[in-house]
């Protein structure tokens, strides 16, 4: 109850489901199904795993005595068995992530890399297919400075300022045609003249990135999860005390 008016779950559940941006009972059910595929996976818990989530948990929300705990406990109204029991929800999740066999973490790495790789890119824009030619050339020639041009002749105003600067981007930063023909360069290359709109666009390759496995190996864990306990939870059957 609030100030002696009671809200019955339903309700509680009726405004999360409009007002959340992750409704109650949607997260309650992945959180139910993430138990499920714990144990149907084997997925074991020590006293060490639970405890360094706790460990964690009150890290994050900067718990940092027993007296501050059991404040904190207080006012969420739960018990120490309470916490555990999310904490432990924790661990498993944890668990499931580094289950995911390293194959599988390779395998996704290796189709991933093109939309992870960048380019570190300089920008000019000119009004006419004659000039950006022209520009082209002395550029690719070495005649002409690519930073210097673009402070002096560029008519993109973002980018003009910084010499050209448009910084890193990835394939899906870019329009495809742009794309392809900067990702299919070497480090140093002119791009271009490549028409945007009314105008044309000559780009400067100062270079490329790829992330390594070790960089991304957790973000390629934890999507490889959501995605599966995406399915299962789409697959699941929810019942409520209404139905």
């Amino acid at each position: 109850s609030i100030n002696g008016d009671e809200v019955n779950l339903s309700r509680a559940l009726a405004w999360s489901s409009v007002e959340d941006p992750e409704p109650f009972l949607d997260l309650t059910v992945e959180r139910a199904v993430l138990v499920q595929h714990s144990i149907h996976s084997g997925v074991q818990l020590t006293a060490d795993d639970l405890q360094q989530a706790v460990n964690d948990f009150r890290y994050e929300m900067g718990i940092d005595s027993a007296d501050e705990t059991r404040r904190w406990l207080k006012a969420n109204h739960m018990d120490e068995k309470a916490m555990a029991d999310a904490c432990r929800l924790r661990a498993l999740r944890d668990k499931l992530l580094l289950a995911i066999d390293d194959t599988i973490i390779a395998e996704t790495y290796q189709q991933l890399v093109p939309e992870l790789e960048t380019a570190t890119l300089y920008a000019m824009t000119l009004p006419t297919r004659r000039e950006a030619e022209k520009m082209a050339d002395q550029l690719r020639n070495g005649t002409l400075n690519f930073h210097l041009a673009a402070l002096e002749h560029s008519t993109d105003q973002a980018t003009r300022p910084a010499a050209g600067y448009l910084g890193e981007v990835t394939r899906g930063d870019l329009p495809e045609t742009v794309a392809i023909s900067v990702f299919s360069v070497d480090k140093g290359e002119i791009v271009g003249p490549l028409k945007n709109g009314t105008e044309y666009d000559i780009y400067l390759i100062a270079g490329f990135q790829k992330p390594s496995i070790d960089d991304v190996e957790m973000e390629i864990r934890q999507s490889l999860l959501a995605e599966q306990l995406g399915i299962l939870t789409r697959q699941a059957v929810v019942m409520t005390g209404e139905q």
